[in-house]
């Protein structure tokens, strides 16, 4: 049986107000008392009817009662705020970066320079052009740190637009370099590792990794110079045995120098749909005219 005296009292308690503050966030709880129906309806009404949406600029976040026996209740009152996460002019989420710049490990069969000879029989030792750990059947060589830059960047789609085709072509993207400059790299320079994605309550976010090595057009091994190298291609050397001027020795030296070209080609603008400074809207509609005129491209090859 619900009792009501006619009418409602409340009052706040001595220990309201307990705030919080922070960079980011702020709280405040108010206490109250409340008097005059053992009904737990008509009370929390009651209370939220006598307290404001807003206080201070924070949110009423909840309200909840407590009974405290015949017709007396608790209540609780309590407001937050929350700084908004960065947003564009959409309201998506801005997308975000992380990178790495640890150097990775590359194996090299020559040195930069050979800084000293030192023959064990007084003859003259042979000149291998920088050989490092030359026997008579290869060249052992050594492992190096190398500069190396890998990132990933995070972006927000519509739900609706990543379908079964969308994944499809990230996936046929993968491991495949830049033909055009992407993200200030030049053709060659960046390697598509991938990406990641997960479901939101409104949109996708996806994640896209790249590796980073530079080109360059005056690279040395041994004693054969200006070779020009993609980031990505792939050097290797072909050694014989050659006559040593300098010891009259036959010994294993570098014979040839070859690069190649070990990934696929593409436009990462075309392809991942990720040109700079867009807003989600613009890149939706990018990468739908992208993405047909490749199509089209590949049904009039």
């Amino acid at each position: 049986m619900v009792f009501d005296r006619g009418g409602l009292e409340m009052w706040e308690r001595v220990e309201s107000r307990e705030t919080e503050e922070g960079v980011d966030t702020a709280s405040i709880t108010f206490n109250y008392i409340i008097r005059g129906s053992t009904s737990d309806l008509a009370v929390k009404k009651h209370l939220i009817a006598q307290t404001a949406l807003l206080y201070d600029g924070m949110k009423r976040e909840s309200a909840s009662i407590k009974p405290l026996g015949e017709d007396w209740w608790e209540g609780e009152v309590r407001y937050t705020w929350k700084e908004a996460e960065d947003k564009d002019d959409e309201g998506w989420p801005k997308p975000s970066y992380s990178f790495d710049t640890k150097g990775g490990t590359f194996h090299v069969s020559h040195s930069i320079k050979t800084t000293g000879t030192h023959s064990a029989t007084g003859e003259p030792a042979p000149n291998f052009d920088g050989g490092i750990g030359v026997t008579k059947d290869k060249i052992d060589g050594v492992d190096v740190i190398i500069p190396k830059l890998s990132f990933q960047e995070t972006h927000h789609f519509p739900l609706e637009y990543v379908t079964a085709d969308f994944l499809k072509d990230l996936a046929r993207a993968t491991g495949k370099v830049n033909s055009d400059t992407f993200r200030t790299f030049a053709p060659g320079e960046l390697l598509f590792l991938g990406a990641s994605g997960s479901k939101g309550d409104s949109d996708v976010a996806i994640t896209y990794g790249f590796e980073a090595s530079q080109n360059n057009a005056g690279l040395t091994v041994g004693n054969v110079n200006q070779i020009s190298k993609k980031g990505h291609e792939y050097l290797w050397t072909y050694y014989t045995d050659q006559a040593d001027s300098s010891s009259g020795a036959t010994v294993n030296k570098l014979r040839a120098v070859y690069v190649e070209q070990v990934y696929e080609e593409i436009s990462f603008t075309a392809s991942l749909g990720l040109p700079d400074h867009v807003t989600p809207k613009q890149r939706k509609s990018i990468m739908r005219k992208d993405r047909a005129r490749a199509r089209n491209a590949a049904a009039g090859a």
